[in-house]
């Protein structure tokens, strides 16, 4: 974060981190997201958001019990 602009950036982790937003955090996902890249997180990060339409998941399935 401290680094000097044009300095040489560490790779990126080379696993993402895959987050499944509910339909009703999609706008939220996206704020964190452009506040991650405005703070260069995304130099050292990886991060996936999907969806349940991208997962594959109704959005009227419920949560499983057992």
């Amino acid at each position: 974060m401290g680094e000097a602009r044009g300095a040489k950036s560490q790779t990126p982790l080379k696993n993402p981190m895959n987050f499944l937003i509910d339909y009703n955090l999609d706008g939220y996902a996206l704020v964190f997201l452009g506040i991650l890249t405005k703070r260069g997180w995304l130099e050292f990060l990886s991060i996936n958001f999907v969806t349940f339409r991208e997962a594959g998941l109704s959005m009227d399935m419920g949560d499983p019990l057992r």
